[in-house]
């Protein structure tokens, strides 16, 4: 995995926690959970029409994040750690 994959995986981590944390001070944190949970097994289609896509948006310069992101989806939890060097699916301090 490239440098340049690692780096826009951290960055999907870091909106993920934000979006997650946003949901959590609106009281809709364990809707929100649900959700992603209910909608885990869609991951695999969504990073193959990803990868479809990811040409398409590498013509606009975005193709290194699309990719990051189809094999974040493709392969949850396989050396994907965000830019705190925590994994997405560890809990921190103060969380739950």
């Amino acid at each position: 995995m490239s440098n340049d994959s690692l780096d826009w995986q951290g960055r999907w981590h870091a909106l993920a926690r934000g979006w997650q944390h946003r949901a959590e001070q609106a009281g809709l944190g364990d809707i929100s959970s649900a959700v992603m949970e209910a909608l885990q097994p869609l991951a695999p289609l969504a990073a193959q029409l990803l990868w479809v896509a990811q040409p398409t948006f590498g013509l606009i310069g975005r193709g290194a994040a699309i990719g990051a992101l189809a094999e974040m989806l493709e392969h949850p939890g396989e050396g994907s750690a965000g830019p705190d060097g925590a994994r997405p699916d560890e809990k921190r301090d103060g969380e739950r």
